[in-house]
């Protein structure tokens, strides 16, 4: 029992000193709901070129930011008809991609 309640107070603890505006590489990347749509031309060069370089042939369709962490951005590239949603930080780094 001492170790559920201990669990408990950790997990507290960390909830507490969690800071939503801080983001890391490995953070849980928000769904749509927690982005805003901004146009094409506010995404930084850093992540279009990086685009660019490892999405040859897409065209970016759509682009959002994080409404939490504004170094977070969502692209929908699509290509033939195919549809791929790619996460990146403001400077530039890769965090993830979806195909659907």
């Amino acid at each position: 029992m001492k170790n559920i309640a201990a669990a408990i107070a950790f997990l507290s603890v960390l909830s507490a000193n969690a800071c939503p505006a801080e983001c890391v590489a490995n953070s849980i990347v928000m769904t749509q709901q927690g982005y805003k749509k901004i146009d094409v031309t506010d995404v930084p060069i850093a992540i279009l070129k990086q685009i660019t370089d490892k999405y040859h042939g897409y065209s970016v369709s759509g682009a959002y930011t994080s409404e939490e962490c504004e170094s977070e951005y969502k692209l929908v590239l699509l290509r033939d008809r195919r549809m791929l949603t790619a996460y990146y930080k403001n400077t530039g780094d890769f965090i993830k991609d979806d195909m659907k």
